[in-house]
Order: C-alpha cells, then sequence, then structure tokens
C-alpha cells in the first residue's frame, strides 16, 4: 500500500476523532449529556492531558483501519458514505458501552440514559465525519 492511499485513512482518523473529543466536550460542558470516559481514560486524563489526548487519536486510529479495511464492506448495503459511517459510530458506541457495563465501571455516575444518548451522539459525529471523508477519497 503506498502512501496516497495511507493518507485519507491517516486524515480520516484523525479529524473523526478530533470530532468526536469536541463533541464530548461540549456535550460535557453544557451538562446536558454528560459522558463519563471509560475508566482508565479518565485515570490517564488526570495525570497528562497530552497523553490523554494522544491515546485517542490512536484508538480513532484504530476504529478507522477497522471501519475502512472491515466494517465499510460490511455495512455497503447502504450507498450514502455518511450515513454508513454514522452506523458504524452507533456500532462502536455500542460496542463501548457493552464494555463499561461489563466492568461495572461509570454505572453510579449519574443518569445512565444521558450518558447512552451521549454516547450515541459523539459516535455518530465520529462515524459522519469518518464515513464522509473514506467516502470523498473513494470515489477520486
Amino acid at each position: 500500500m503506498n502512501y496516497q492511499k495511507i493518507r485519507p485513512i491517516v486524515w480520516a482518523g484523525f479529524l473523526a476523532t478530533f470530532v468526536l473529543i469536541i463533541v464530548m466536550y461540549i456535550e460535557n460542558m453544557t451538562d446536558t449529556l454528560r459522558i463519563e470516559p471509560v475508566v482508565f481514560m479518565s485515570e490517564l486524563a488526570e495525570r497528562s492531558t497530552v497523553l490523554w489526548m494522544a491515546c485517542y487519536f490512536i484508538l480513532g486510529w484504530i476504529w478507522t483501519a477497522a471501519y475502512v479495511f472491515f466494517f465499510n464492506r460490511f455495512l455497503s448495503f447502504e450507498k450514502r458514505a455518511w450515513l454508513r459511517g454514522a452506523i458504524y459510530g452507533i456500532l462502536i458506541a455500542i460496542i463501548i458501552r457493552i464494555g463499561v457495563s461489563m466492568t461495572g465501571a461509570g454505572l453510579d455516575l449519574g443518569n445512565m440514559n444521558t450518558q447512552i444518548i451521549g454516547l450515541l451522539l459523539a459516535y455518530a459525529a465520529f462515524g459522519i465525519v469518518l464515513g464522509s471523508i473514506i467516502g470523498i477519497s473513494e470515489k477520486k
């Protein structure tokens, strides 16, 4: 795989993760849909914001690679790239919520309904940006 094929993947992962962080920040700042981060991420954020951001971007690139190499084809029944990405983002949110529920962490942190809605909205935004950028790069 040459650099020209990798570059859209890197940019899509970066921009989608950046949008995810901004949406999560706005949701937490307004106290409307409070998202409690995964336990190890919140402990990491207390130690170093830079390390926390780096970890989020690495995870964003991992989710992006999974989308590009597997889920993009798996969700090919949806022809609109942004909607395919939104479906993928919602799938990620469900996976994360199941994982958090299995650990028992975050269950006592407030209203679970607002946490779930906030998580779905944030990762849907992640997926929309991801799907749009990958969709544009595939058309070229």
